[in-house]
Formats: structure tokens, C-alpha cells, sequence
């Protein structure tokens, strides 16, 4: 059996039973028993993957997939390790079991805020919120983890992350593929924060009004001009 889905307190956990083969959630491999919520990407092998989809208990047709594009706003983290290349040329398995360690600590501090992780690939992390605030929290919070993690480190063997935030309209397909520029421009801001930092667009400054205690700082940049729109970008400080 490779894995158990089941219902727990009003949630539908996914365990991981496999010996052999992994199980993946949202790109990110399943060690730990899990919550599951709609939209999340289920690999169970090469090219098998399942899309979870809750209806409420009194919709007759559960089973039935539903065939349509949904749109949705959602406040988009991008990020990778700064260096990364560098760090897996020095020591490849090292750099594996810092990163394991790392992104551990990037998803429980992305789901404690609401948030799930869209996509893992090597070093580049995408995690969607329903709000800018959430997802800022996130990030500071993480950030903060990860460099007093890094503090016992020699200086070339710290592993320190870039982010960048936008918010934005997104496609939702119905196999859960998720399409966007706000997910492209989000990407952009992250190549230009500084290692360990945290850069956001303007709409997201304008969304935080109110919600978070922090300063932000205009960022003057050529970076963000070859694009349709003007994008502001502010620098958090934390």
C-alpha cells in the first residue's frame, strides 16, 4: 500500500505508508501525517498525480469531477537560495540535508499562517496565502528562523534565501494547475532581493496597510522595467 487517506476531526489526513517509493504533496515529500486542502497535488509515482477536491457533506455528486477554470487572488511567495550552485559544488550531500532542514522549517512556518506550499523545484519555493499580511508574517518569520540557524555556520556554508511577494488574479485550472503573471512578477522580485531579505511589490504595500508592524522601504531598481506595467518594489525590514 503506498498511502491512507482518512478522516480525522473533520479533516482528511494523508499518511504516507510506502518503504520504497515517495509521496509527494504540493512537490514537497510527505513524511509526517498530513491535513489535505482542496487544490493540493497528490504524486504518487512518475506521471500519476491526484487533485483534492471537498465538496460539503451534502453535495450528491462528490465524485464528480467539475470541468471548469476558477480564478482567484492570491498573495504569491517566490523563493530560492542565494548561492545555491556554489553550495552544491563544495558539498553536494551537505547541501542536501541543509536544504531538507530549511524547507522543513519554510512549510510549517507557511502553513501556520494559512498558507500551502504550490511548488518545490530544487532550491525555488512558490507558496500561495489568501492574504498579503499572511504571507509577509510568513516570510519574516521564517527568515528569522533560517538565519539563526545559519548564525552557527561558517559564512560559505550559510544557506540564506531571497523573496519576493506580489498579489494578483490566478487561472486555477481543474487538474490544479495554477497560471498567472502575478506568479512571473512575484519570480522577478525575488531575483533582486538581497540574500536574506525580503522584497514585495507595491500592491502588496498598499494591502498591508494596517495589518503588520514593520518598515518598508522604497527600492529604487532598472530591474522592473522592461515589464507591461510599472511594478513598484519595497524592501521589509525586519
Amino acid at each position: 500500500m503506498h498511502l491512507e487517506l482518512r478522516w480525522r476531526a473533520d479533516a482528511l489526513i494523508l499518511t504516507h505508508l510506502s518503504p520504497v517509493n515517495p509521496t509527494f504533496v504540493n512537490g514537497a515529500p510527505v513524511a509526517e501525517p498530513r491535513a489535505l486542502r482542496n487544490g493540493d497535488i497528490i504524486e504518487v509515482a512518475d506521471g500519476v498525480a491526484l487533485r483534492v477536491e471537498l465538496f460539503d457533506c451534502g453535495d450528491k455528486e462528490a465524485t464528480q469531477f467539475r470541468g471548469r477554470d476558477v480564478r482567484r487572488m492570491y498573495a504569491i511567495l517566490s523563493a530560492d537560495v542565494f548561492g545555491y550552485a556554489r553550495l552544491v559544488e563544495q558539498d553536494d550531500q551537505a547541501t542536501a540535508r541543509q536544504l531538507e532542514g530549511c524547507l522543513k522549517v519554510v512549510r510549517d512556518r507557511v502553513e501556520q499562517m494559512d498558507g500551502r506550499i504550490f511548488q518545490i523545484i530544487g532550491d525555488g519555493v512558490v507558496a500561495l496565502f489568501n492574504s498579503a499580511g499572511s504571507a509577509v508574517k510568513s516570510a519574516v518569520v521564517w527568515q528569522s528562523d533560517i538565519a539563526r540557524r545559519n548564525a552557527g555556520l561558517p559564512p560559505a556554508r550559510r544557506m540564506e534565501f531571497r523573496v519576493g511577494i506580489n498579489s494578483g488574479d490566478l487561472l486555477v485550472t481543474p487538474v490544479g494547475a495554477i497560471v498567472g503573471d502575478a506568479i512571473n512578477i512575484a519570480a522577478r522580485v525575488q531575483s533582486i532581493a538581497p540574500p536574506g531579505g525580503i522584497f514585495i511589490t507595491g500592491v502588496v504595500r498598499d494591502q498591508l496597510q494596517g495589518q503588520v508592524d514593520l518598515r518598508l522601504e522604497f527600492v529604487q531598481t532598472n530591474e522592473m522595467k522592461n515589464l507591461s506595467r510599472e511594478v513598484r518594489v519595497y524592501r521589509v525590514e525586519f
